[in-house]
């Protein structure tokens, strides 16, 4: 009977010890989410254009556009300084029997009469030859410095080129063609 009640007396003592440490853990993640709760927030709108096209096997599609109007806080903070940023999703699927090319790394967005180029730095998959049966979905950046809002642009055209051609100075109306896609971005 002894012994038991020393077992139990240990057994108490160790849970003890353990609940005390895990207090100490649930109080550390609840300090952190609280801190993350009150963190400045961009403003940011979505946008699913219905926009694809086929050329020469070569499929392009808008999958999305993000719009991004930044918090004066968080561009204090950040190396980027402009208020906006436009991020395109964009699928391009080749079922040709050649490698086609897609000259993202020097697209363009117009919006009202400004034109922006194509952040070569923070895009991804922009690289121009896309091999026969391949896909590629390719992220753009575009830093507008300055926006009044992610849910108002009303005018946005993106602009790219597509060819047969790899060499850029051979690229001409026969062996290319040029996208010039308007843009609905406005929650109107």
């Amino acid at each position: 009977m002894r012994k038991s009640v020393i077992l139990l007396l240990c057994f108490a003592i160790l849970g003890a010890g353990l609940a005390g440490c895990g207090n100490s853990n649930a109080t550390d993640t609840t300090d952190t989410t609280k801190k993350a709760d009150t963190a400045v927030q961009d403003e940011k709108a979505y946008f699913t254009p219905n926009w694809s096209d086929e050329w020469k096997g070569l499929k392009s599609q808008v999958l999305l556009v993000t719009v991004v109007k930044r918090d004066n806080a968080n561009i204090k903070t950040s190396d980027i300084k402009d208020e906006g940023i436009v991020r395109i999703k964009l699928r391009t699927q080749n079922t040709s029997e050649q490698t086609m090319q897609t000259f993202l790394n020097e697209a363009k967005l117009t919006i009202g009469k400004s034109e922006y180029k194509v952040s070569k730095e923070r895009s991804t998959n922009i690289e121009p030859a896309i091999d026969k049966g391949r896909s590629v979905e390719t992220i753009l950046m575009f830093y507008i410095p300055t926006l009044k809002s992610a849910k108002k642009i009303d005018t946005a055209k993106l602009e790219w080129t597509v060819s047969t051609e790899a060499d850029k100075a051979k690229v001409n109306d026969t062996n290319s063609k040029k996208y010039q896609v308007d843009l609905k971005l406005s929650a109107k």
